[in-house]
């Protein structure tokens, strides 16, 4: 059996604090489909069962006091009616994630304001959606007005906005609700020497640039998901308080009336445990991923693993292996080396054997290519660029289409 409970509670209006079933499925028994009692053998039994669960339903909601929604699978196992029934159960989570096509990745927020006889400022979030214990990216940008002017502080709060709309047990009447709490805190320190920009690249003006990455909550006692069902509406806002030291002295403070807003979202690659709590996971289990899963956000690289044999032909493709020292040779003995030294000792083997029957060449067919022929011939790109490069159809001079490189190894074999 599967049942679904949604909690809703405010100690100030016990007509509104009430559970309220919401999904409900049983399955036939496994063992007898009658009353008639069967006995099993002693050993270990397995029942595989599944459950499509409809396209609407609801996700879980944890880590709030006002409400929750929680799924429980249950099993039982019926011994008789003098007998004491024996059952678990066990709690299971479900999340809407974000597809990878979503507005939220593409969308950025920014806030561009002039404070008055002071600086001009903006400040934007790159990206609106953040994974759930992951960072959310912050840009700010700073150009005073006035001489002597500086940033003494920055303030950065994260906060969660949760709104609560719900009828009483007999839809007498509809209550509402709304709290806010403050997530996270940040305080950014601003650097003279690094953060100071002689021509900021966006406006061309000198001011400073500071960009902070905002590490989220790992637990769901701290911070939940965005999300609005059931009467349930949560949602994020970033807001910013800017401390100003005047040419004077004194200090003048600015809070941004407006705040950005910033989705967080449960990622599948980032699992929960049963207390709400980020489960960290090894570079292995990371990679064991499928191809509906939402990609980690953007400039985080928490997911990303570096091949360690193949970093260095890959970061020196512009130099020989003779120009290698003895020390790097020694050390280029993983599978990646390997499957380079096979790849070349194949194709000099290859090269080697088709000299012998290579025509020879006449030098008066290069007298029929024009210089221009001659210099684009001559440019020879790096791995990197022809990698990045779309593949265009190379014609002959007789406008005879050039083979792809499998047709030509298949005929040539």
């Amino acid at each position: 059996m599967i049942q679904t409970n949604v909690a809703r509670s405010w100690l100030s209006d016990p007509g509104v604090a009430h559970k309220t079933s919401v999904l409900k499925h049983t399955w036939p028994p496994f063992v007898s489909a009658d009353e008639r009692a069967v006995t099993l053998p002693a050993g270990n039994y397995e029942w595989p069962f599944e459950y499509m669960l409809p396209g609407d339903t609801p996700e879980s909601v944890e880590g709030i006091p006002e409400a929750s929604i929680t799924y429980t699978v249950k099993a039982t196992i019926s011994r008789g009616k003098l007998v004491r029934q024996l059952s678990t159960q066990k709690q299971l989570r479900i999340i809407r994630t974000l597809l990878p096509e979503s507005l939220e990745f593409m969308h950025s927020m920014s806030i561009d304001r002039t404070w008055v006889g002071k600086v001009d400022y903006s400040v934007a979030i790159p990206t609106k959606a953040a994974v759930f214990g992951g960072c959310a990216m912050l840009d700010m940008r700073f150009s005073p007005l006035v001489k002597g002017l500086e940033i003494a502080r920055i303030t950065v709060t994260l906060a969660e906005i949760r709104e609560f709309s719900v009828h009483s047990r007999h839809y007498i009447y509809t209550r509402e609700h709304r709290v806010q709490r403050t997530v996270s805190k940040w305080e950014v320190d601003i650097s003279p020497e690094q953060d100071w920009q002689d021509s900021i690249e966006s406006t061309g003006r000198q001011g400073w640039v500071v960009n902070k990455k905002l590490p989220l909550p790992k637990r769901l006692r701290e911070c939940i998901q965005d999300l609005e069902i059931h009467g349930i509406k949560v949602h994020h806002k970033v807001r910013i308080s800017i401390s100003i030291r005047n040419p004077d002295g004194h200090l003048s403070q600015l809070k941004l009336d407006m705040a950005l807003p910033i989705y967080i979202f449960i990622s599948p690659n980032m699992p929960l445990d049963d207390q709400g709590n980020l489960v960290e996971q090894s570079p292995d289990s990371i990679y064991a991923q499928t191809d509906t899963a939402v990609p980690p956000e953007y400039g985080e690289h928490v997911l990303d693993q570096l091949y360690e044999d193949i970093d260095s032909w890959q970061n020196r493709d512009t130099q020989s292996e003779s120009d290698l020292p003895a020390s790097n040779a020694s050390s280029s003995n993983g599978p990646g080396y390997a499957v380079l030294r096979s790849n070349q000792d194949t194709t000099e083997l290859s090269q080697q054997c088709d000299a012998t029957h290579t025509p020879s060449y006449n030098s008066s067919d290069a007298s029929s290519l024009d210089e221009n022929e001659l210099y684009e011939l001559s440019k020879v790109p790096t791995y990197r660029t022809a990698v990045r490069t779309p593949l265009r159809p190379q014609l002959h001079p007789d406008n005879i289409r050039l083979p792809d490189y499998e047709t030509a190894a298949a005929n040539t074999t």
